[in-house]
């Protein structure tokens, strides 16, 4: 094969802009039926729960024809979002307004656990720093953290998580929690593709996802844990006081 110009590159190039043109429209068309279907699904729900005429396994079938028209909306958003998150930029945030936004979001979703505290500890000297991240995507990466704290927890303790700044221009984020811990034995596997501990119904993935965002905006993470004391997580990112 032999090689081609920059022009001729930039040439070739040209045809595929209205085809991303056109994904973006087919995925907002998604969104759409996705939020579309959301009514007739909600009525179906209401039918069911009041309907005595229907025998058992007809029922069933219908409940679980809901479910799954259900799990697929929820699919299709879940991958429009990430699309959405890879054409975001870079851009300088607020590490304050992401923290908070993550654990406002969190705290809304577990509202009904009076006994799991989230607190926020902020060590910076300027009482705030600003990072460069996509910020969809990072707070996905936090809020996929915090959650696995929330759940080592069984519905009661704290989660703390504190801002200080460190040398070289970075800023550390330690999660910490007074959870189940993790025996030392399989902490080195933590952020494995598909590995999970002590979650009925993990994944795997989560932590992976979590780990994967956070070096793609050139950070590092450190995670220690004690079996029936808790885990720590650690973030060092660079950052711009």
């Amino acid at each position: 094969m032999g090689l081609c110009s920059i022009e001729e590159i930039h040439i070739d190039m040209k045809p595929m802009e209205p085809s991303i043109t056109r994904i973006d429209d087919l995925l907002e068309g998604l969104s759409q039926v996705v939020h579309d279907i959301k009514s007739p699904l909600a009525a179906l729900d209401t039918v069911l729960s009041n309907s005595d005429e229907l025998c058992k396994e007809k029922k069933d079938l219908v409940q679980q024809a809901v479910m799954r028209i259900r799990n697929i909306s929820k699919d299709v958003l879940s991958k429009n979002k990430v699309i959405n998150e890879l054409n975001e930029k870079k851009s300088l945030v607020s590490l304050n307004n992401i923290l908070h936004s993550v654990v406002n979001e969190k705290l809304h979703e577990i509202n009904s656990l009076k006994g799991v505290v989230i607190n926020i500890n902020n060590f910076l000297h300027s009482n705030d720093a600003r990072i460069k991240v996509r910020p969809s995507e990072f707070k996905r990466a936090l809020s996929n953290i915090l959650n696995n704290a929330v759940e080592s927890l069984d519905q009661i303790g704290f989660v703390e998580i504190n801002v200080e700044q460190i040398s070289n221009g970075k800023v550390m984020i330690t999660f910490r929690d007074n959870g189940k811990g993790i025996p030392r034995k399989v902490t080195s596997r933590l952020g494995q593709k598909g590995f999970t501990y002590g979650k009925r119904d993990g994944n795997g993935l989560g932590l992976y996802s979590a780990l994967k965002i956070i070096k793609k905006h050139k950070g590092d993470v450190e995670i220690s844990s004690v079996l029936r004391k808790g885990t720590s997580v650690r973030i060092f990112l660079p950052c711009f006081v």
